[in-house]
């Protein structure tokens, strides 16, 4: 991830483009920004108020009489919350906040730590115990084929590995046949892209939105399947592809149409 330190963004004007995964959120002052693209997802209104906090302040940091293309900026997030996104744009376009005010720090005092505690209390505390916070499970599909590699590297069972594809295979067609409805919804879902754009005015404090649909691309499709693949593991993705395309086709006889 690039990282720039945030005053340097402020200060250095031959910045054009910022990639970050996770530095934006707070500590970030651009001043210049016109356009955001964020594709994580983002449910926390809180978080929403940051973000569009720091790119309303006008790009150049200042008004620019004459041409509203100026004064706009550009937020593209396909994944956040569209309910929290609306009610903060009304927030920011009508001046209402219903939150609780918060507080504005104006002088900074830095706290450091008091000469008159003795020496010994801080190396109890640094001594005090600590405990790394435990992973996450894994998922079951990932013990599974996890179980199987194990079981076929050691000998007992030789063929655990289809065995235990095969097993899943079995379970999701089963899903799949109790489930038609749900799955033709969500299939449709993936293959067809809904959005909506808003666009505030922030001098007449007016806002206006807009739905639109688009047929998904082979990036959408491939995202939803990588989506997928974290849930059943890669591997389990990647064969059970396989065991659906060989439904219709025969991967020798006919190639093309099992791709």
């Amino acid at each position: 991830m690039p990282y720039i330190e945030p005053q340097r963004v402020e200060e250095s004007k031959w910045v054009r483009v910022l990639i970050a995964k996770d530095a934006i959120s707070t500590g970030w002052d651009c001043p210049r920004a016109e356009v955001m693209v964020s594709f994580r997802t983002v449910n926390d209104k809180t978080q929403i108020t940051q973000l569009l906090g720091r790119m309303v302040r006008s790009p150049l940091a200042r008004r620019i009489p004459g041409n509203d293309r100026l004064n706009a900026v550009d937020c593209l997030l396909p994944k956040f919350n569209r309910q929290a996104v609306e009610q903060v744009v009304d927030e920011l376009t009508t001046g209402k906040d219903s939150a609780t005010p918060g507080r504005v720090l104006t002088d900074y005092v830095e706290v450091k730590p008091n000469p008159a505690v003795p020496a010994t209390v801080w190396e109890a505390f640094e001594a005090l115990p600590s405990q790394t916070r435990p992973q996450r499970g894994a998922k079951p599909a990932v013990r599974l084929t996890a179980l199987a590699h194990e079981l076929a590297s050691d000998g007992i069972l030789f063929s655990a590995g289809n065995f235990a594809h095969s097993q899943m295979h079995e379970a999701l067609d089963r899903f799949q046949a109790d489930n038609v409805d749900k799955i033709r919804g969500k299939r449709q879902s993936v293959l067809v892209v809904e959005g909506k754009t808003v666009k505030a005015d922030m001098l007449g404090k007016g806002r206006s939105l807009e739905q639109f649909w688009e047929d998904a691309d082979v990036a959408v499709i491939d995202d939803a399947y990588r989506r997928a693949a974290r849930i059943f593991s890669p591997a389990i993705s990647k064969s059970y592809v396989d065991h659906l395309a060989s439904k219709i086709a025969d991967r020798d006889d006919d190639p093309e149409a099992f791709l």
